[in-house]
């Protein structure tokens, strides 16, 4: 089976795009809200209703899309010392056998985000404040989850196949280095 890398770098592009524009609309409306609220709070001596439960959701929205772009570009928080200290070539494993663990996990939240999105579809339960359905609101963990799994696979193949996904440029130049030796 021959997978086209053309394909896969329009691809993640275009899902870097999209996720990108969630990211800023959903990290510029949670602030806006968050100021307003103190603001008529503070000054006014009003509360605005359900503010604080949509910034909340605007916070968990803005969270898992954007960790699945640092995922995708590996700027995740981890602990790279005891990696680091290997040689190169050990490191692409390790970096290989790490995206193979988180895989696993991602897969496994999911399969059990969208069982509870369907359920919570079967039972209608609204959200207090908003009162919109709680099951619009949970489905964003199983997308970001399965977006961030998506991510994971893409670094597997980039790293895998040493390609020109551009993401992970030193495990190829490293590779082309050690061929010609």
């Amino acid at each position: 089976m021959k997978i086209n890398i053309k394909i896969l770098e329009n691809l993640d592009s275009k899902i870097d795009w999209i996720t990108s524009i969630i990211v800023i609309y959903s990290l510029s409306l949670m602030l806006l809200l968050v100021f307003s609220q103190i603001v008529f709070r503070d000054l006014f001596r009003f509360s605005m209703y359900g503010i604080e439960e949509l910034a909340r959701y605007l916070l968990v929205a803005f969270s898992f899309f954007g960790a699945s772009i640092a995922l995708r570009k590996n700027e995740l928080v981890g602990v790279t010392f005891a990696r680091n200290a290997l040689p190169i070539k050990t490191q692409r494993w390790v970096d290989l056998a790490g995206i193979f663990l988180v895989s696993i996990f991602l897969m496994i939240i999911t399969i059990y985000g969208f069982r509870l999105v369907v359920s919570l579809l079967k039972t209608g339960q609204l959200s207090p404040s908003l009162r919109i359905p709680m099951s619009i609101v949970y489905s964003v963990v199983p997308l970001g989850f399965l977006l961030m799994l998506f991510r994971s696979l893409l670094n597997a193949f980039d790293l895998f196949f040493c390609c020109s996904l551009k993401k992970n440029a030193k495990y190829k130049q490293i590779t082309e280095e050690s061929k010609k030796i």
